[in-house]
């Protein structure tokens, strides 16, 4: 079953027949769960693309497409892995809704964490040019959120939604050996450089959805990371709080219940600090830690189609 027909709506159900004469009648289709994303459109199709940095190195991206002309568009920025095709799975259950999305890779290498803002403006720019008049919204998971929240503090003049999916901006993971290497990480580059010893998620899936590639990657329980990724996310947390009085464009948090990286109290204290007008924090039970991976679950996937199209 495909992640669209995964979350179709309900068939219609027949009502109990009492007596052996009565016809059959045929009960009304119940009303769609709240935050269900229906199929509306046929099956979405994908293009890859490049743009070129302010560094001289490629942007890649993705684009998956509703079949008719789309009523918003996503801009996904990745995280850790950083494959603009992980995101097909999402990208395929919102362009059920009618949603576009241009899916970012992430360039975890760079040792300048302005880079990552202003890779993600850039396809920002991409997408409203080519869709012009068409609402976008800005969506990021893992360091993808912190990016993105980045991205908003400096770039987001126009107020643009932003979806900030499992921000990492305390994890929860990493023993006190990590601790000081990522806090010397941010004095000395050949410290930063190493990578901290805890593996990410504790050593459990960072999705609970069997059918995303990230499950079956043979070291997504194993995998550590530099300590500099820690450093950048820390360096990108601090500008937003030191600019979040001037975040006030629509903000949705997405949390995921069993996160083992992202710790959810920090992230909670931590949006006190951005000054949206407009904010949503949602925990959702059961998730793990990637929630773009969580495609499978019709109330998450539901919920976050349902709240750009509000945005229009």
């Amino acid at each position: 079953m495909s992640p669209i027909e995964a979350l179709s709506v309900r068939p219609l159900t027949r009502a109990a027949v009492t007596a052996p004469t009565a016809p059959k009648a045929l009960a009304p289709a119940p009303a769609p769960a709240r935050d269900t994303l229906t199929t509306t459109t046929a099956p979405a199709t994908h293009r890859d693309g490049e743009l070129a940095a302010r560094d001289g190195q490629p942007i890649g991206y993705r684009t998956t497409e509703p079949a008719g002309a789309p009523k918003a568009i996503v801009v996904m920025q990745q995280g850790t892995y950083g494959k603009p095709a992980f995101f097909d799975g999402m990208g395929e259950a919102l362009a059920g809704k009618g949603i576009k999305s241009y899916a970012v890779g992430s360039r975890v290498e760079t040792t300048d964490p302005s880079i990552h803002a202003a890779d993600l403006q850039k396809v920002v720019a991409l997408a409203r040019k080519e869709h012009p008049g068409v609402p976008v919204t800005v969506m990021g998971v893992s360091l993808g959120a912190a990016i993105v929240l980045n991205w908003s503090a400096v770039h987001n003049t126009d107020k643009l939604p932003v979806v900030a999916m499992s921000p990492v901006v305390a994890p929860g993971y990493l023993g006190l050996g990590d601790l000081l290497r990522i806090g010397g990480g941010l004095f000395s580059g050949r410290v930063a450089k190493k990578r901290v010893h805890s593996p990410m998620s504790a050593g459990r899936p960072l999705t609970t959805n069997p059918q995303s590639p990230e499950f079956k990657l043979p070291d997504a329980k194993s995998m550590t990371v530099p300590a500099r990724l820690f450093d950048d996310v820390a360096k990108m947390t601090a500008e937003v709080a030191w600019k979040g009085r001037t975040m006030t464009g629509p903000l949705y948090v997405a949390m995921a219940g069993d996160d083992k990286v992202a710790t959810n109290w920090s992230t909670r204290g931590f949006m006190k600090l951005v000054n949206s007008k407009d904010e949503t924090l949602r925990t959702f039970p059961g998730l793990s830690h990637d929630l773009s991976q969580e495609w499978h679950d019709p109330t998450f996937v539901g919920a976050i189609g349902d709240w750009v199209l509000r945005h229009k």
